[in-house]
């Protein structure tokens, strides 16, 4: 139980870039998506990129496109947050002598 005190706080930040990187990542994923879901999966990529080249419905396809991004950059935020919270702080050493 020790050491899980010790190296859990100083592993969040790695974690918590671990995760975004890897939702970054995944996130603006869209030929995996289809290959692995099928055609009959809805996947919201698919509706912005069907509705912006197929349907030509521009407005709502950057609507949707606009909600996407503000829903990533808020879970960022939220990530920065609780990394900047779950920084361990050291404490200054005494001086020698």
């Amino acid at each position: 139980m020790g050491n899980f005190s010790i190296v859990l706080p100083i592993s969040i930040p790695g974690i918590i870039t671990g995760a975004t990187i890897t939702f970054s990542l995944g996130f603006g994923d869209f030929i995996a998506a289809t290959l692995v879901g099928g055609a009959e999966g809805v996947m919201i990529a698919g509706v912005v990129i069907n509705l912006m080249g197929v349907s030509f419905d521009w407005p709502l396809g950057a609507a949707i496109g606009v909600v996407v991004v503000g829903m990533a950059l808020a879970l960022m935020s939220v990530l920065n947050h609780l990394e900047h919270k779950a920084t361990v702080r050291l404490l200054p050493s005494a001086p020698n002598g």
